[in-house]
């Protein structure tokens, strides 16, 4: 039985957790993204994958569940490409680990643990200065979503605004 052992993601023969994880390029781009390519490094140097796994219980907190979800969200990339989908752009990997592993933070934590923060309002900029505030949404389930943007002057009047929607088609 012919097995095929190439990396799914650079093409590179035998791949291994160590190649996939620590020195394909493509993912050397999203460690540094999500500044941790020191622990990329030090990784990558490490001789099997318990002493990996030692190292990653050694971290601390954030770091720890940063990296945690950075190896899981680049598995799940790698089994996309597998079954032929198109590759994610870096800068939305490196968003969806941040997220991710925020998220997960916040999961264990009660409401009386919260730092509550003052809700802060908006305040109108300076004189000299204009302040252009945009937002937008986006379901991946329904491929629709929204943008819109306001630009105001020194005295908080608007200057500019604008809204639409986007539809996606698959």
């Amino acid at each position: 039985m012919e097995v095929d052992t190439r990396c799914v993601v650079c093409n590179r023969l035998n791949e291994d957790g160590g190649h996939l994880f620590f020195n394909v390029n493509m993912s050397e781009l999203f460690w540094q993204g999500v500044q941790m390519e020191d622990q990329r490094a030090l990784l990558a140097g490490k001789s099997s994958p318990i002493e990996v796994i030692h190292h990653i219980l050694q971290l601390k907190g954030e770091e720890q569940m940063k990296l945690i979800v950075l190896l899981w969200q680049w598995w799940n990339e790698r089994n996309k490409i597998r079954e032929g989908e198109k590759r994610r752009e870096t800068q939305d990997l490196t968003y969806l680990i941040q997220r991710n592993a925020e998220d997960f933070l916040k999961l264990g934590v009660t409401e009386d643990e919260c730092t509550h923060k003052p809700i802060e309002r908006w305040q109108k900029p300076t004189d000299d200065f204009v302040k252009i505030n945009s937002d937008g949404a986006f379901s991946a389930s329904t491929g629709e979503g929204g943008w819109g943007y306001v630009i105001r002057d020194g005295d908080g009047e608007v200057i500019c605004a604008g809204a639409g929607n986007l539809s996606h088609q698959k």
